[in-house]
């Protein structure tokens, strides 16, 4: 017992020993400290000169853009076709990045809900199968609402409901 205990102790001339820094690690670290403080006083007086920031910097200082939506009243429409009566029920949901645009959407609801009827009425049944084809179908909404506006302020457009009977 007596010899793992002096195996345990230490002896007093062996005192824990400091790692020291060599004169060429010393040089890297303040060279290194000295090269970042050049490049942000660069970046300091380019921000300040210009108004922005280089190497996509900027997007860091903006804030995210939220995706804003409105909800559209449900439309019931018949669809075209020759031999049989078929209705398409379905609710569409607009997107769109600007809080300003929702009052320039709202002003528009009637061109909207009737761009939207006219382009659903001249659809098949057909038209309408496959999830590729609702894809097509939601590209051509979105390019004719927007056309009201004369710019892109819808941004996205979703279906919440799609009923074909």
């Amino acid at each position: 017992m007596e010899a793992r205990l002096k195996a345990q102790e230490l002896p007093m001339d062996t005192a824990p020993t400091k790692k020291r820094f060599s004169w060429l690690q010393k040089f890297m670290l303040i060279l290194l400290i000295v090269i970042l403080a050049a490049g942000a006083a660069a970046l300091g007086v380019y921000y300040r000169n210009t108004g922005a920031l280089p190497f996509g910097l900027q997007s860091f200082l903006e804030k995210p853009q939220v995706e804003l939506t409105l909800p559209l009243d449900s439309f019931l429409v018949n669809l075209k076709d020759d031999r049989a009566m078929h209705y398409l029920k379905t609710s569409i949901v607009l997107s769109y990045m600007d809080s300003g645009d929702r009052e320039v959407i709202e002003q528009s609801m009637p061109q909207i809900r009737d761009i939207v009827i006219q382009h659903l009425r001249g659809l098949s049944k057909n038209d309408l199968a496959g999830a590729d084809r609702l894809e097509v179908l939601r590209l051509d909404l979105l390019d004719r609402i927007n056309l009201i506006f004369g710019r892109d302020i819808v941004y996205s457009l979703y279906f919440s409901d799609f009923l074909i009977q």
